[in-house]
């Protein structure tokens, strides 16, 4: 992959004037501004004023296994025909924050101006792992559902990029995002399944990356994880014998699911969620999970 693809990614350190203006047009005095702040950090090589490496991301591999190899590392490299038997990236001399995922927290001064200007009540939540804020929104969406007479039967198991909470809310299904199709996630749906017990269905979608990476989890294995504990057990839009250099997945998920649909009537829209339950939902739940919230006096909220 490397061969033909890098990536540069841009983190706002200011509020840019477009998102100012959507914020200022979209809320009236009183509102609540959410900012979820993920802590992630990783280790990077400083090359200019605001400019890092970064070497690795958060998935399969750990850390050390980036910067100091080890046994995954040598059978990967070999199975792809290196005779390599580590990496050897520039030394890290920083901490920043993750580039995929990780906050950074010069912008909260700008939407702390914004929301004192503007009359708005700001909540901040904080979490270091990324699927940590899956749990919680499993719990708030489930305890929404009971409220609105919903009994959900149905997950529906996201990945990275590939997720469609609208048509997920009309099949009355609770959804779990996984950030990639690798051991970390898989441990956290199988602890999700394990907690949670059987399902009456569940649909699982896989990101394909397109490589076996260390840590990658196979089809089968992901195929055997939903099928313990739901006698209805799909995997969603995926080719399973090409996974993980199934591209064709991301024009097919959504129709896939969008066909679940259709094997039974479509749901009407539960009432939206209110601030004040999802203040309480925070609180509730939040800490369970590592995400810490930060949640000023409402006098008036919307």
């Amino acid at each position: 992959m490397l061969r033909t693809m890098s990536y540069y990614r841009i983190k706002q350190r200011a509020l840019a004037l477009g998102f100012r203006e959507f914020l200022l047009r979209s809320l009236p005095a009183g509102a609540t501004l959410y900012v979820d702040i993920c802590t992630l950090q990783w280790p990077v090589t400083r090359i200019g004023e605001r400019a890092f490496f970064q070497f690795g991301a958060a998935g399969g591999a750990t850390r050390e296994e980036y910067f100091s190899g080890g046994p995954r590392v040598r059978e990967y490299l070999a199975r792809y025909g290196s005779a390599r038997t580590r990496w050897d990236p520039p030394s890290p001399d920083a901490l920043a924050p993750e580039a995929e995922w990780g906050f950074d927290m010069s912008l909260l001064d700008s939407l702390r101006a914004l929301a004192q200007q503007a009359d708005w009540r700001l909540v901040e939540f904080r979490f270091e792992e990324p699927e940590s804020l899956s749990f919680f929104a499993f719990d708030t969406l489930r305890e929404w559902y009971c409220d609105e007479g919903i009994e959900p039967r149905h997950l529906v198991v996201d990945s990275f990029v590939l997720l469609d909470p609208y048509t997920t809310m009309h099949l009355g299904a609770l959804p779990f995002w996984l950030v990639f199709c690798t051991e970390p996630s898989a441990r956290n749906l199988t602890r999700l399944l394990q907690r949670e017990g059987r399902f009456e269905h569940i649909d699982l979608m896989l990101f394909s990356h397109g490589t076996e990476g260390v840590g990658v989890v196979p089809a089968r294995e992901w195929q055997t994880i939903i099928a313990s504990a739901s006698p209805d057990a799909r995997l969603c839009g995926v080719d399973a014998k090409r996974f993980p250099r199934d591209f064709a997945t991301f024009v097919r998920f959504d129709e896939a699911l969008a066909r679940r649909g259709s094997e039974r009537p479509r749901m009407p829209l539960p009432a939206p969620l209110s601030v004040q339950a999802f203040d309480a939902a925070l609180l509730r739940h939040g800490s369970r999970y590592g995400v810490a919230a930060t949640l000023p006096r409402a006098e008036h909220v919307s």
